[in-house]
């Protein structure tokens, strides 16, 4: 069955890591790679300067452990639950934790068209017959009551509506022809009583119509036993052999072909989905018989409208405005997808591209789909293995996609989407399911507000992942740079966790959870939305923790012509005063990896206002590092020495340098690349980002 195939979709379709996981993944292979060849380099350069092996494989394993962000986790954890809370209180259900960092990289929405864009409430607005058409308004009149009365019939039987107590249930354009007939003055229920169905053939992904079959036995301008057709117009006139007009039926010409085709045309031009309505008769006076092997007679077009709901145009103007493409899927031909595309206005004004999808699945794989993809604002006459398709493909070029749907159709690319978003008053149960966000009130709007979310929580994972590598890497490089010039070990064990585990996580947490700053869907996404930092902002985290290293081996050799060194090469009080440094330069780091090099000081000084955690939270490690360095027993677990005032004045001058250093390298020429790489209507190009 068909449903059956929908399912077997489903459960083939695997669902993908998020941008995320596959960022998180590559870096912790990068960092491990990385660290474990500079505390490589630390082992054997310290063996070579003579340190003992014992001392030597515990200040590897240390910085080992310190090369990685332990932290990260918790935050990352953290973070996206807090981002779920918010989307809540916004009527936004999260069914998976990475889906809200996901929201921050989509840089294609596709939106399936029924129920979603509109209000899957159809309506008959038009009824088209070869010499004239009828209004719904005037589906009552007695001039062409046979005309009308004969169409409306056949829609009725070729229906699956049913009445329970007092309201019909069904679908949304069967309903419609249903409340058509009544306004016409027919029953439906006594019409489905007289005229008993004995088979049924449902549509198909290639059969595009439906057929019921009937006994007849009080006339209504019908054959004793007949096949009720209904479906795509072009099929049907091409299959129809005679054509119905009032009470005669006369052979149809290649002329009024072509007639009924222009019509079809038209009507799909206004926006409307159209139908095609036809009978057959049956031999023998019932005998089974396949809709390809009768004699079909044409009746005529039936127009129905499924109004939009209200501010879709400028709900998609705004998708544009961040950066979004927008993708229509819909089963209606291609006319009317063109006609509704135009009006949602999914070309920002310009010329609408539709493409057939069923031309998708001739000889051709995903991967392999033509450019024209790249070009396509529209896909008209989908089925659910062309959205899937469709979905995969967009996937297969790099972009991070997002689906909205309603119905059991859409559930195969719901599951396949980076993001599947399902409505959850009209959604079906299978599209929930197959979902990653619901939608509480079946409202759009709040998609652009989730993903305002999710761009925020990008760029505070952004931030705190660049503030925790920079610190980590610091250490690597003094620790590394300090036994290569033969000066001892400036960290100890101890030390290099404390940083890590206490020092570090509270800034890095601060960062994390900064509330979005109303800004996020102004900005343009950059080239490669799926990773996290671009090649010069690999470049600005080594130079930062060059500075911070520079600043602490500087106090370091300045502090060791002042303070004895033991015979092993170690200067205590130098170790500490690098401590002190390094740590306080790490903690005024979280101002400078909190904005990005456009944001003057000033700016960022008032922000803290709007997130005084990361205040706080500096604020709380500086008194830890004061801690560590003038309270007996803390100091004493850290091995480290008493500092006078001069020497926490010292170190405190040297994080300021730090501070400004880093300020300057920021605003440097040498990063304006990355500012360049930044466009407002991405596209998505092979890179060699990480």
């Amino acid at each position: 069955t068909e449903i059956g195939r929908i399912n077997r979709l489903v459960r083939e379709t695997d669902t993908t890591l998020s941008p995320l996981q596959k960022n998180l993944d590559t870096l912790g292979k990068q960092t491990v790679w990385a660290s474990s060849l500079l505390c490589g380099g630390v082992f054997l350069v310290g063996l070579a300067r003579g340190h003992r092996l014992i001392d030597m494989m515990a200040t590897s394993i240390s910085l080992a452990v310190a090369a990685v962000p332990e932290g990260l986790p918790t935050i990352g954890t953290s973070t996206l639950a807090l981002g779920v809370q918010r989307l809540e209180k916004k009527g936004i259900l999260a069914r998976r934790l990475p889906v809200v960092e996901t929201l921050g990289s989509v840089d294609v929405i596709c939106l399936d068209k029924t129920g979603t864009l509109t209000l899957n409430k159809m309506q008959v607005e038009r009824l088209q017959f070869l010499e004239h058409n009828v209004n719904a308004g005037d589906l009552d009149q007695r001039t062409h009551q046979i005309d009308i009365h004969r169409l409306l019939i056949i829609a009725s039987l070729c229906n699956d509506s049913s009445l329970n107590q007092e309201s019909w249930q069904g679908s949304a354009t069967e309903l419609a022809f249903i409340e058509a007939a009544i306004k016409a003055g027919l029953d439906p229920q006594k019409l489905q009583s007289e005229l008993p169905r004995f088979k049924s053939r449902y549509r198909t992904e290639t059969r595009q119509y439906m057929a019921t079959y009937h006994r007849n036995v009080d006339g209504f301008h019908l054959p004793p036993a007949f096949a009720a057709v209904k479906g795509n117009p072009v099929q049907l006139i091409s299959l129809c052999k005679y054509i119905a007009m009032g009470e005669d039926m006369i052979p149809l010409t290649d002329e009024q072909r072509l007639r009924l085709l222009q019509q079809n045309e038209l009507m799909a031009g206004d926006a409307l989905r159209v139908l095609g309505i036809a009978y057959g008769k049956l031999p023998n006076g019932g005998d089974y018989q396949s809709v390809k092997d009768m004699d079909l007679v044409w009746v005529g077009l039936a127009g129905l409208r499924d109004p939009t709901r209200d501010g879709m145009a400028q709900l998609m103007q705004s998708f544009h405005r961040a950066g979004i493409r927008t993708i229509m899927m819909t089963g209606d031909q291609t006319a009317t997808a063109r006609a509704i595309g135009k009006e949602l206005g999914l070309n920002a004004g310009d010329e609408v591209t539709v493409m057939d999808a069923s031309t998708l699945t001739v000889g051709s794989k995903t991967a392999q789909l033509s450019d024209s993809l790249d070009r396509v604002q529209v896909f008209s006459r989908v089925s659910p293995s062309e959205k899937l398709k469709i979905v995969k493909a967009l996937q297969s070029k790099g972009h991070v996609v997002a689906m909205t749907g309603d119905g059991i159709n859409d559930s195969p690319a719901l599951k396949a989407a980076d993001v599947g978003i399902a409505m959850g008053l009209l959604g079906t149960a299978a599209a929930r399911e197959s979902a990653d966000l619901i939608l509480v009130k079946d409202d759009l709007d709040s998609i652009l507000e989730a993903i305002q979310q999710g761009r925020s929580i990008r760029s505070n994972l952004q931030r705190s992942i660049k503030f925790l590598l920079a610190t980590n890497f610091s250490e690597i490089l003094l620790m590394f740079g300090s036994i290569a010039l033969g000066r001892g070990t400036p960290l100890n064990a101890i030390q290099l966790l404390w940083i890590n585990l206490i020092t570090d996580v509270f800034p890095a947490m601060a960062l994390a959870l900064e509330k979005p700053r109303g800004s996020e869907l102004e900005h343009g996404l950059p080239k490669d939305p799926t990773h996290l930092f671009s090649p010069a902002e690999q470049k600005e985290l080594l130079l930062h923790s060059g500075v911070l290293t520079a600043a602490a081996i500087g106090v370091y050799e300045f502090t060791a012509h002042r303070f004895p060194t033991s015979v092993s090469g170690q200067n205590n009080h130098a170790a500490t005063m690098a401590f002190a440094t390094l740590t306080s330069s790490q903690m005024l780091y979280g101002l400078t990896a909190s904005e990005s090099s456009e944001v003057k000081l000033s700016e960022r000084l008032q922000r803290l206002a709007s997130n005084p955690i990361l205040g706080a939270s500096i604020v709380a490690s500086l008194a830890l590092v004061l801690l560590g360095v003038r309270v007996g027993g803390v100091r004493n677990l850290l091995k480290n020495e008493l500092l006078d005032t001069k020497e926490i004045f010292i170190a405190a001058a040297s994080s300021g340098f730090t501070f400004w250093a880093n300020e300057l390298l920021k605003r440097s020429d040498t990063n304006k690349e990355f500012l360049d790489t930044v466009e407002l209507r991405p596209e998505v190009k092979e890179s060699d980002h990480v």
